[in-house]
């Protein structure tokens, strides 16, 4: 038996963030390697501040490329709702790391917020891509009888 497993829930709110993260991704990384560094601890905070600006934005850019990487080949390998669940989830990570080190910042209070919501739907993403690959992982599990 032959089943494809293809992303049907939440496929166009998963596309959306996606296309938000790879838009935040390369926009971050162009303006790193660019030579911005902007990044300073009264808006920041001091975690953000103590890693180079490229780290930050080479992370957010590989998640980024990892997730939409999932999108595209969904379904077509099993293995395509790990590798959303795993982008989602790291972009998550390194959100909710900004958002705390923003959160201990003096002026950190829009970074905070737009953080803490990217992050918010990051975890969202992240458990319909868990529930996906639940899905997928058993596929076929009937048929052993």
């Amino acid at each position: 038996m032959n089943i494809s497993f293809k992303l049907s829930r939440h496929k166009s709110a998963q596309i959306a963030f996606s296309a938000l993260a790879l838009f935040y991704g390369f926009a971050f990384f162009g303006a790193a390697i660019a030579g911005w560094n902007a990044m300073i601890p009264d808006q920041f905070g001091a975690l953000a501040v103590s890693g180079e600006v490229e780290a930050w934005a080479g992370l957010q850019l590989c998640a980024s490329v990892l997730l939409a990487l999932g999108l595209m080949i969904n379904g077509r390998w099993r293995w395509s709702p790990a590798l959303r669940m795993a982008g989602a989830g790291f972009i998550t990570l390194i959100c909710g790391l900004l958002a705390y080190s923003a959160s201990t910042a003096s002026e950190g209070v829009s970074f905070f917020v737009y953080c803490s919501g990217f992050c918010g739907f990051g975890a969202v993403v992240t458990w319909w891509n868990l529930v996906d690959l639940r899905s997928a992982m058993l596929w076929g599990a009937g048929d052993a009888k």
